[in-house]
């Protein structure tokens, strides 16, 4: 095992989403909780698998992990997304639901059958760690779309959060100022797939 940066970086985000999601699952009794932990299970299935593949010195290993790890990678906006309906009340999170699970669910399968990333398999990345080089046009487009639905989130919360009485708007200031970091961080994990 080798411990480099990214290795390090998803150590530390299953050490701080462990407690985090043990803690909303056990004291969490809303369906917006509930949906929140599904989140972040994702997220530590994407930071255990991460923390595995980012360490094997085997391309092969480093390729079947990650390609089990993105799939819940996927999920993660879309639970997100999904918290808003009990949250906002909202009818357009209803209306775009479905759509919302099925590209996930789409760009899932893609990924399971091998059409997420290239033939050429996992490249070593700065000496340090393997990781799968896109295909062409189906990562960028689940990358496109996986930014799509945290926008798209960012904006239905952000507009409920403007909508709300003031004193309803605080346990919404770290979700609407956090989601935005979050997603920015989380999908700089994309771009060495893209190639960049």
């Amino acid at each position: 095992m080798q411990l480099n940066p990214f290795a390090i970086s998803s150590l530390m985000l299953i050490l701080i989403m462990l407690p985090m999601t043990i803690a909303v699952l056990v004291k969490g009794k809303t369906p917006e909780a509930r949906l929140h932990s599904a989140m972040n299970i994702a997220v530590l299935i994407w930071g255990a698998g991460a923390f595995w593949f980012s360490t094997t010195q085997n391309p092969d290993i480093a390729l079947r992990v990650w390609t089990g790890t993105y799939c819940a990678v996927l999920f993660i906006p879309v639970f997100l997304f999904h918290s808003l309906i009990p949250m906002t009340g909202y009818k357009i999170t209803k209306i775009l639901l479905p759509f919302v699970y099925g590209q996930a669910i789409i760009f899932a399968i893609l990924t399971l059958m091998g059409k997420m990333t290239s033939p050429e398999g996992a490249r070593l990345f700065f000496n340090s760690f393997y990781w799968p080089i896109g295909s062409p046009v189906i990562y960028p487009a689940s990358f496109g779309s996986w930014m799509f639905v945290f926008s798209i989130t960012t904006v239905i919360l952000g507009i409920h959060f403007f909508k709300s009485r003031p004193e309803d708007k605080k346990p919404l200031y770290l979700l609407l100022f956090g989601l935005p970091l979050g997603s920015f961080g989380g999908g700089m994990n994309f771009l060495p797939t893209l190639g960049l």
